[in-house]
């Protein structure tokens, strides 16, 4: 039988992981469509919301997104991306 992982080590990997994830989106050498599907999966994981009005680092992102000169492919991944959010329960952008 093994032994569950202990509290401080789970929340020393969540740590790891949101830092990571971080880094990698801060990079833009290193930014992939997917890192961006997986740092939204991270947070609706942990159940974080923040709404635009209320945050202003998320307009400070809606105008890099527009700025950003992406491939088909990885725009066809960020609408993808763009649609969960919408979708999310809770979500300011689908009327909650």
């Amino acid at each position: 039988m093994t032994n569950p992982a202990s509290e401080g080590a789970l929340g020393e990997l969540h740590v790891i992981v949101a830092t990571v994830l971080k880094d990698r989106l801060r990079n833009d050498e290193l930014c992939t469509a997917a890192d961006i599907n997986a740092a939204i999966k991270f947070l609706k994981d942990n159940n974080i919301q923040a709404t635009r009005e209320a945050n202003k680092a998320l307009d400070e992102l809606a105008d890099v997104l527009e700025n950003k000169d992406v491939s088909e492919a990885e725009e066809a991944e960020l609408q993808a991306a763009l649609d969960n959010i919408v979708h999310f329960p809770g979500s300011v952008a689908n009327g909650a």
